[in-house]
């Protein structure tokens, strides 16, 4: 995946609500090391909104952060 430009990962929750973040966001910017999938905040468990969160520490507002993952999915041209 890490060669083509061309690739985007969509993440997915229970309710329909989606974020897309391109290869070249994930893989050639430095915020792109600091995207993750937390299970835990401040070392708990997540409890509420699901099990996994979408984390995207370096956008400017929380827009394409997803609070209940459900699905990834890798889209290439």
């Amino acid at each position: 995946m890490k060669g083509s430009l061309n690739t985007a990962i969509l993440i997915s929750a229970p309710d329909g609500y989606r974020s897309l973040i391109s290869a070249g966001e994930l893989f050639l910017t430095t915020s792109g090391q600091r995207i993750m999938i937390a299970d835990k905040c401040n070392g708990h468990p997540l409890q509420k909104d699901g099990k996994f969160i979408l984390v995207l520490p370096d956008d400017l507002s929380a827009d394409r952060w997803v609070k209940a993952v459900a699905k990834i999915e890798v889209i290439s041209n």
